[in-house]
This record gives C-alpha cells, structure tokens and sequence, in this order.
C-alpha cells in the first residue's frame, strides 16, 4: 500500500516557515503585531516600539543591513530585495526591513545581537531605593547612554548603552537632519525620548519621579530632541538659531512630563560643536587638567561619527568639527557593525600570521570600528595596500586571501567569512584624514609647533576602544602625540552627571560655549592641505 502526497504552494510554504522558525538559526527576539489595519514598513513598526535597527542607508535598501526574518502577510519581495538577498536568506524568510511592508499579522524576528556595551557604561547597582534620584543622558549619533544617579550623596545608581533608534533614519546626522527638514521631525523626537524613557525604566522600574534630568549631544541631535527646525543649520552660512544652554520644562518633551518636571540642555559652542563637547571639556577639567591656565596646550578629542575637537591654551578655547562619518562606528563598510557579539574588535600580526579577536563566543561574522583600524594597520604593515590605499593582489605573502568586491580587490582576514573592501578602505581615509587634519589645523591655528602639545585626550566610545598604535599607523593621530595620549572613556556623560549634582556649574558650561572661538575648516587652507596629506597611509 502507497500514499501519494500532493502539497499546494501555500503548504509548502508553511512547511518551510515551520522548519526555519525552529532551526535556532536566529536570536530569540520575536515580536508579534496584530490588528495591522494599513500597511506599514516593518522598520517604522519597529521604530514605533523604541526598538533599535541598525538602517546606515536611511532606509533605501543599499546597504541591507536591516534583516529580519518575518512570518505573517508581507508584501511581495521588491526589487532591490532580490538583489541584496541571498536565495537562502529569501529562502528562510529574511527581508530588509526598511522596503518590506506588514499587510496583517505579522512576527518579526530580530537577527542582529545585542550591541555590547562598553564595561564603563553598564552598571546597576540593584535595587535603587533612593528617593532623590537624577538621570544624566548622553545621546550620540550611534548610541544613547543613560545614567541614574543618588542625587543626595553624588553617586552612580545605574547605567547603560544601547543604540540610538534614530538609526532606523540615517547612520549619519545629515540623513537624520534632512529627514527632519522633510517633515519627519516629530517622529524623530518621539524615537529618541521613548527609548530614553524606556531605558530609564529599564534600569529603575519602580523609579519615583526623577529630580532633573540633564540631557546632552551634539547640537544636532539636540535639534532633533527637542524638534526645532533643523534648516538654519544645514545650510549656508550653518548658524545656530539656538545654541542651548536652558533649562526646559519636561512638558515640552514627549512623555517626559511623567517621570520629571524639568530638564537641562547643556550649552553647545557652535552648530558643530555640541553640548556634549561642553560636558566632555567640564569632566576633563576635573581628570585632566583640560582648562588649567598653565600655559601647556591640551586638546580634547571625541572621535565617533562626528569629529569633534577642542584645545585649550591659557584659558582660551578653540573648537572645529570635521565629518568623520560613520565609518569608525561600521557603519558603511561592508561587512562593518557596531561593537557587538561576532564582531572582529582587534587584529594583530604575530609570527607573520594575521590573528584576530571576536567579542563574544561566536565566529567572526562583522568587524567594528576598532578591528577595522587594526586591520588597515596591519595591510599596511605587510604591504597589502600600499601608500595610496591601493589593496594589492601581489608582491606580499597573503595573496591567497585577496579577493574581488564589486569590481575591486578585497582582503578576506584570515580564518574568517569577513572582507575589508577597497571601499572601505576609501571609506577609512576619508575618515582619518579628516580627524587628524582637525588636530593639525587647531594646533596651527595657536601658531604652535605639535611637539609643544601637552596632551590628546580622546573621549567617547571609539576613542576609548581602538588601539593607539594602529591608530598612529593609519594616520588617524599624529605620530608626535604617541606617548601624550590619555583615554577619558564617555566624557560627555561624566560631564553632564557633574552638572546634575553642581547648579553652579552650568554658568560655566555657558561661559565654555560663549567664549570659545570656533575655527572654521570649510574655508581653511590649511586644513585642506593637511586633509589631502592626510589621505595617504
């Protein structure tokens, strides 16, 4: 006796969502939608929630690195989905976000890991039964971290990092700008205060009323928070119309008026130069000497995906902000991510082989900012890209790992799935170039020799992670700086707890931003000199 089995498209189609769904190919991040009455992109779903996705492109489906895999009625796979896509990822229910659209129910399947936090920006000290609390919060182009603090004996209670949702916009600020000029302002603003509330709640569920909040950022991602329009600094002559330095009532912010009553915004210096640049300068000025008036020059540097600088002689301030871009945060680079598990964070070059480290137990599957420097220092170094930035497919011993990316040489690093690309190596030049020839000009602009520097400081997450050494080999830090550099961790929000506890201190955050001269690289010829010295390795 046989049975002859007949299966329609749509059972097979279940049969396949039933075995990948329990494959364990994926995380265990399952969200479920319901009552879905019109469509909309599973990216603005997402967003809604306050949920991070990793959308460096903006949302034009170029760089497909918002995958999810989704159950339930979707649209039908676009074109550009079906260039990205791989057929098992097709095959396993995979789309990008930011094109797909839920039609009804829908479940979606977070594949992208946690980002990890750096060990200085996670604590808790569990449980916070203080009843004077305050938060100080530092929102980044990347990432947002939040800080809760014993207002009464000055003490860190709690905190923590996760990435900015505003991504789902623009890894960069000028994609979250421009979207903010087209209208998306409030959207913008709702994405950043749900995941700062979110998180505050996440670390202190039981929290009474906050005294004040310090909320502090560069001045655009200030603009985007309190949603003012953007266009005065995206524009000709790039002048702020409101430099900050206020204190607001939390009504004006959406929800905020739940957990506080009033919030501060540190003063910014400049339409690039930004209140965490304040915060950052206040905090190093406690660690670091950064304000002392004893003649020596220091400069404070936070390296991220904007470049800001600041350099302090006799109690005079110089700023300047060059566009590093996202390329230090992995952001544009082809197999590039955040710090998270999986992610190369360091490679080195030990008895002439190229070894690697990953964070986490995982296999290599990305590479952060740090193991992209690592990495280009270590092409250098065996003359796998040569002077120019050229990625050679001979004359060194590690030919067999070259490969062809879009029309050009690749690196495959040894051992692992995970290329540096020439565009990416492109992507890095412009990068480093632009932060060194920022340290050049402002020490120019003191008329100072760089030997006469007293100190680089380098604040934020980037800053704090990736290795001085390659760092210098790259060409992102003067070589004359090597043994002056101090790391200061995020500076910002050191700065901005300091002027939760201290009033006082915030007439001198105003003074910092009032009285510092902004030196404008636009225009500067110098800068321009150093940047294209600066592109070669």
């Amino acid at each position: 006796m046989f049975f002859i089995i007949i299966y329609n498209s749509d059972f097979l189609k279940y049969i396949r969502q039933i075995t990948h769904y329990y494959s364990g190919d994926f995380m265990s991040s399952i969200i479920k939608y319901s009552n879905i009455k019109e469509p909309i992109l599973l990216s603005e779903l997402l967003r809604q929630d306050g949920i991070p996705l990793a959308m460096p492109c903006g949302g034009k489906g170029t760089c497909g690195k918002c995958k999810v895999k989704v159950f339930g009625e979707t649209s039908e796979l676009s074109e550009v989905e079906k260039r990205v896509l791989t057929k098992y990822e097709i095959d396993a229910f995979i789309r990008l976000a930011c094109l797909t659209y839920a039609l009804g129910d829908v479940e979606i399947v977070l594949l992208a890991d946690e980002y990890i936090v750096p060990f200085f920006e996670k604590y808790k000290n569990s449980p916070i039964n203080t009843k004077r609390i305050g938060a100080a919060v530092d929102i980044g182009t990347t990432t947002i971290t939040v800080a809760i603090c014993n207002m009464t004996k000055r003490q860190l209670l709690a905190c923590d990092t996760k990435l900015n949702s505003q991504n789902t916009f623009g890894a960069d600020v000028i994609s979250r700008l421009q979207n903010a000029v087209e209208g998306k302002g409030k959207a913008l603003q709702s994405a950043v205060c749900k995941q700062i509330i979110n998180m505050l709640y996440e670390l202190n569920p039981n929290s009474a009323a906050y005294e004040q909040i310090v909320l502090t950022g560069n001045t655009a991602m200030l603009y985007l928070l309190t949603n003012k329009n953007p266009q005065c600094i995206t524009t000709a002559p790039f002048k702020a119309d409101c430099l900050f330095g206020i204190e607001l009532e939390s009504s004006s912010l959406p929800n905020f008026s739940k957990i506080c009553d009033y919030v501060y915004l540190p003063r910014c210096v400049s339409a690039f130069v930004g209140g965490d640049m304040t915060a950052a300068a206040i905090d190093c000025m406690k660690r670091f000497k950064f304000l002392n008036k004893d003649g020596k020059v220091r400069i404070l540097a936070d390296i991220g995906t904007n470049g800001e600088l600041m350099l302090s002689q006799n109690g005079k301030l110089f700023c300047c902000s060059t566009a590093a871009g996202p390329a230090f945060e992995g952001a544009s680079l082809y197999n590039g991510s955040v710090a998270k598990s999986g992610a190369i964070n360091s490679v080195s070059l030990k008895a002439g082989k190229i070894i690697h480290t990953v964070i986490g137990k995982e296999k290599a599957k990305s590479i952060c900012g740090s193991g992209v420097v690592d990495a280009i220092s270590v092409m250098i170094s065996t003359e796998i890209i040569d002077e120019t930035g050229l990625i050679l497919d001979k004359g060194h011993n590690f030919t067999a790992y070259i490969s062809e990316i879009n029309g050009a040489n690749a690196f495959n690093i040894p051992n692992t799935s995970v290329f540096i690309t020439q565009e990416d190596i492109r992507n890095i030049q412009l990068a480093k170039s632009a932060i060194y020839a920022g340290i050049i000009t402002l020490i120019d602009n003191v008329n100072i020799k760089i030997e006469k520097v007293d100190s680089l400081i380098l604040a934020g997450g980037f800053g704090s992670s990736f290795n001085i050494n390659s760092a210098i080999k790259i060409g992102l830090i003067p070589k004359a700086l090597k043994n002056k550099t101090l790391v200061a961790g995020n500076s910002a929000l050191r700065g901005s707890g300091l002027l939760l506890f201290n009033s006082k201190l915030r007439n001198f955050a105003n003074e910092i931003g009032t009285n510092a001269s902004s030196v404008t690289l636009s225009t500067n010829a110098k800068f321009f000199e150093e940047y294209i010295n600066g592109m070669a390795f």
